[in-house]
């Protein structure tokens, strides 16, 4: 896909379709980081299409639109601060874009996490009882 006015982009493979999930790349080749992330934000393709052509078309998007651009927004801050972080962690990306893009998902899954945990740790301590 040609230059557009946006970091965030559907893959090649959903130029045809309605819908596509947007992907933000990650680069800095001096810290040898090259990261694709899924924004698990999906948008109608020939919408998108229009809206990344001009920066009028953008802002019409944005109007229009300003939970979804509020989102990539929130996404873009998370990764300029995450880049200028001395570790770059992709696995903390991933859990705070799913975090924005999808908040209710998130907090299961950090649920489920803490759960795993809580009980790894009392079949660890059971297991030392023993």
């Amino acid at each position: 896909m040609a230059k557009t006015l946006s970091r965030f982009y559907f893959l090649k493979k959903d130029e045809n379709k309605d819908k596509a999930t947007l992907f933000v790349r990650v680069q800095d080749p001096i810290r040898k980081i090259d990261v694709q992330f899924t924004t698990r934000l999906r948008v109608s393709v020939p919408e998108w299409k229009v809206a990344v052509s001009s920066e009028d078309a953008l802002a019409r998007h944005r109007k229009e639109y300003p939970k979804l651009h509020d989102k990539l927004g929130r996404i873009e801050v998370m990764l300029k601060r995450e880049m200028e972080a001395p570790e770059f962690d992709r696995e903390k990306v991933k859990q705070e874009i799913m975090a924005i893009a999808d908040p209710e998902k998130s907090e299961i899954v950090r649920r489920q996490q803490e759960a795993e945990v809580i009980a790894k740790e009392k079949e660890e301590r059971q297991l030392r009882e023993e």
